[in-house]
């Protein structure tokens, strides 16, 4: 059967406005919103999109500063009613003690989600567990160690702020004892590098190291 010229062209035309719609459709997978630090201070945040099917992690640890440069434009999946799901954990400087958690339902397309530390490290990582798991939690997210009368070097952690060092079990402790005892100092730096989290989002780690700076080879990922 012979097509006319003109139903020809209009076959063509709807295959192009189904095109279209379907490179909308797709499109409209991902909107953008922005991340701002609602603080007085720079705060280092990790946000993670709750509508992946791994809650792939959008922003790593990313610094963002409470003047100049206090936001970020991220891009989220949206669900099918379009609508995008984060959540968030933020930490001030690696050697100070505040933290938050947060998480943000029904986003649209330029929202803006607003992030700070206001409560002690220690509080939030409780909250995030409990929120996590459902469960009581107690304040040591780690079995107890204790270095002390034994060998001769330790790993040791502060609380607040999860920054680690390599101390001899007889120095005046900087933190609790987080690792260890070690008789090498080398297999006690080596625990604490296997240890370290450069994110800044696993609180059962050590978020800095000092005053050895652990090779990139050994940090934990």
């Amino acid at each position: 059967m012979m097509i006319t010229s003109s139903r020809f062209v209009f076959f063509c035309s709807c295959v192009a406005v189904a095109l279209s719609w379907c490179e909308s459709a797709v499109a409209a997978d991902k909107i953008q919103v922005v991340i701002e630090n609602a603080g007085t201070s720079d705060i280092y945040i990790t946000v993670r999109d709750l509508n992946t099917e791994n809650k792939d992690k959008v922003l790593a640890g990313e610094r963002i500063n409470d003047a100049d440069n206090k936001d970020r434009t991220i891009s989220i999946t949206s669900d099918g009613a379009g609508r995008g799901h984060i959540d968030w954990d933020s930490v001030t400087d690696p050697g100070a003690s505040f933290c938050e958690h947060g998480e943000k339902t029904a986003l649209s397309a330029g929202d803006t989600v607003y992030v700070y530390t206001n409560q002690s490290c220690t509080r939030a990582i409780i909250k995030r567990a409990k929120r996590s798991i459902g469960a009581r939690v107690s304040s040591r997210t780690r079995a107890e160690v204790n270095c002390t009368g034994q060998s001769t070097y330790c790993v040791r952690r502060q609380t607040m702020s999860n920054a680690c060092h390599v101390q001899k079990t007889t120095a005046s402790p900087l933190g609790p004892d987080f690792l260890g005892p070690f008789d090498q100092r080398a297999d006690a730096v080596n625990a604490m590098c296997a240890n370290y989290d450069a994110t800044l989002t696993d609180p059962t780690k050590c978020w800095t190291t000092d005053p050895e700076k652990c090779p990139v080879s050994k940090r934990s990922h």
